[in-house]
């Protein structure tokens, strides 16, 4: 059996006809890694995680996640593999200010049968999460929109982990944070994540960052589209 996690082959994909915004030749992220991804506005970092999460596919190649081709399925099937297979952090959270913390982290087991398999007390392990990224019960319990950002941020993260699906996606999820805050953040959703047994895939502009990952992309570099 494959240990790889993620593989991109021959990866092209334009958000025009008469356009390449990514060309990439063949990148790989194996089983529990952690990936940092780097590059300025326009170097296709939305665009790959786009590609890898499903929203879009391939224009050409592949994209293959726990050895499925992304591109064979259709969009139903591919929003179905998205939430049994992704936990998603997003830059602005996307949390349901009306509900309380936990209401958000169970969220994530909404739409996932195989996350929510063999978790007897739901609450109790969204509790859990919530706790082990530095939040207590009183936390746990209030309002999403009464939190603070940093706050909410590990609610997001708490979300996305609860089911320890195989891949985690953080878009720019330090951006608003100052640096102790997002160092303190970056720890405990690595060590989570470990804990579950996801892997990482972690883009942000803050190159410092990258010290703390096992690999490395430079979508500059790695992208032929904008390389030539």
């Amino acid at each position: 059996m494959s240990e790889a996690l993620i593989e991109l082959r021959e990866l092209k994909f334009g958000w025009a006809k008469d356009r390449v915004d990514l060309d990439i030749p063949a990148l790989d992220v194996a089983c529990g890694g952690r990936v940092f991804v780097r590059g300025p506005s326009g170097s296709g970092k939305s665009t790959l995680l786009s590609l890898l999460a499903g929203v879009v596919v391939a224009r050409s190649g592949s994209v293959r996640l726990l050895g499925q081709a992304m591109e064979a399925l259709s969009g139903s099937a591919r929003d179905r593999f998205r939430a049994e297979h992704i936990g998603y952090v997003f830059q602005q959270f996307n949390l349901l200010p009306y509900l309380s913390a936990v209401d958000n982290v169970l969220l994530g087991l909404r739409f996932s049968r195989r996350r929510a398999a063999g978790i007897v007390d739901r609450a109790a392990a969204a509790y859990e999460l919530l706790q082990r990224l530095g939040l207590d019960l009183a936390h746990a319990q209030a309002l999403a929109g009464a939190l603070s950002v940093g706050q909410q941020q590990r609610v997001a993260a708490a979300r996305a982990l609860i089911g320890a699906p195989a891949l985690i996606i953080a878009d720019e999820p330090t951006s608003a944070l100052d640096a102790d805050t997002r160092d303190q953040f970056l720890s405990l959703l690595l060590d989570a994540s470990t804990a579950a047994g996801s892997a990482v895939l972690f883009v942000s502009h803050d190159s410092s960052l990258a010290s703390h990952f096992d690999q490395s992309w430079d979508l500059n570099l790695l992208n032929r589209a904008r390389a030539h």
